[in-house]
This record gives C-alpha cells, sequence and structure tokens, in this order.
C-alpha cells in the first residue's frame, strides 16, 4: 500500500498553501504539537478537526483535492492550454509530472506566453518543451522533482500558478 506521505502534499507546500490563502478543509492535515514535533492526522469529519489555538496546523491536500484546484484549462494571450498529467520514467522510477501543453500553437507562440523554454542550441530540445512550465521557471533541479510525489508534483505547479499570478487564490476557493 501506498504511504500516506506520498498520497498527500509535503509539509513545506503544505505550508505555502496556506500562506497563499488557499481554504484549508481537507481531510487530512499536518499539525504542530505544544512539543514541536509535527504529525500528520486523517480527519473523519469536520468536527474532529483540532483548531486548539495552542496548535498550528496545515491541510495536507491530496492528489485528488489538488486535482479539483488546478483549472483544467488557462487561457494566456488568447491561447488555450490544457492541464496535463505525464508519467514519466528516468533510471528505473517513474514520477508524475503535471504540466499545461497546447499542441496547436508553435513553440514561438508558447515560448512568449511563458509556458515554456526552449533551447534551439540544445541537443536536449523536446524534453526542454516538454517539460515546460513551471519547473524551468522556478530554476527547480529536474533531479529533485522528479523524486517528487504526484501529490507533491500538483501541489508545486498550483504554488507557481498563485505565484506567477496566473490565477487567484479565490478562483481556487470557489472550486474547492
Amino acid at each position: 500500500m501506498l504511504p500516506l506521505e506520498k498520497q498527500v502534499c509535503r509539509l513545506e507546500y503544505a505550508k505555502k498553501l496556506k500562506e497563499l490563502g488557499v481554504k484549508q478543509h481537507g481531510y487530512f492535515y499536518y499539525i504542530k504539537y505544544l512539543s514541536g514535533s509535527i504529525g500528520l492526522i486523517s480527519i473523519v469529519d469536520e468536527d474532529t478537526r483540532i483548531y486548539a489555538p495552542c496548535c498550528e496546523t496545515w491541510d495536507a491536500f491530496t492528489v485528488a483535492e489538488l486535482g479539483v484546484m488546478l483549472p483544467h484549462i488557462l487561457t494566456i494571450n488568447g491561447h488555450e492550454y490544457d492541464l496535463r498529467h505525464y508519467k514519466l520514467q528516468d533510471e528505473g522510477h517513474s514520477f508524475w509530472a503535471p504540466t499545461y501543453f497546447n499542441a496547436h500553437v508553435d513553440i514561438d507562440t508558447a515560448v512568449k506566453d511563458g509556458m515554456m523554454k526552449y533551447d534551439k542550441g540544445s541537443d536536449n530540445e523536446f524534453y526542454s518543451a516538454f517539460i515546460a512550465y513551471p519547473y524551468f521557471k522556478h530554476d527547480t533541479d529536474a533531479g529533485e522533482w522528479m523524486k517528487f510525489s504526484e501529490a507533491d508534483n500538483r501541489a508545486f505547479l498550483l504554488i507557481s500558478l498563485l505565484e506567477d499570478k496566473i490565477i487567484t487564490v479565490s478562483e481556487i476557493n470557489e472550486k474547492y
């Protein structure tokens, strides 16, 4: 069975999503106890959530919850980009890489829209165009994000969309 820690976003991303104003009412959450230790808790219903003023909490969003929050289509400069979830293989392990893609725009248009980076002199042109936003915009070490869970990569994409002001937190909170 897949451990719970792989089914929810990491604490760092949970904290960032709360800081950005994402509504907090998920089924799992991290809690910082009085001792300073951090735990991951599942709730059965809303009444079981701990709202004690002594304890900080951050929703540990699941893959499904993050999927509801991510827009299915982004419109940038009049071009629509569809949410895609690519399952890729690298050195014996697989990972999920969500991104936005439009097969009907040329590479130069996608670069102008900020949705991909394309180095025409690179031997790795297809890869840099295939995995584009948000990974290249945040100087993410490819070796690092390839180790992230699907929940972490979805959370990273959502955080990037918010920080880059492509979507607003109110749009997310209306859907979630």
